[in-house]
């Protein structure tokens, strides 16, 4: 999950046209950006599973067993990547009305 939602992010950085930041503020801002979107999928995800599976993705999540983390949500999502594709618009509707665009 985490690095498609950083592929999506450095794509984003592009279509809302901010290619001319410095590398490292790019860099900064994919992060920003992405622990954003990851934060709202899980929040999301953790509405759809039940209190059992919810305490087996924070163990994944907590041991940074980030391979696992993404096993089980594509087994036990079956919307995952709509979840993923949501959040990931959401944000960008966000920062285009932050950047006035």
């Amino acid at each position: 999950m985490e690095k498609t939602v950083t592929i999506k992010c450095r794509d984003m950085i592009e279509a809302l046209g901010l290619n001319n930041l410095p590398a490292e503020e790019k860099d900064s801002l994919v992060s920003q950006m992405s622990d954003i979107v990851s934060s709202k999928i899980i929040l999301k995800v953790m509405e759809t599973i039940n209190g059992e599976e919810a305490n087996e993705l924070n163990g994944y999540l907590e041991s940074g067993l980030m391979g696992k983390v993404d096993s089980f949500l594509n087994e036990k999502v079956p919307n995952f990547s709509n979840i993923i594709q949501t959040e990931l618009n959401n944000l960008q509707e966000e920062m285009l009305k932050k950047i006035g665009a």
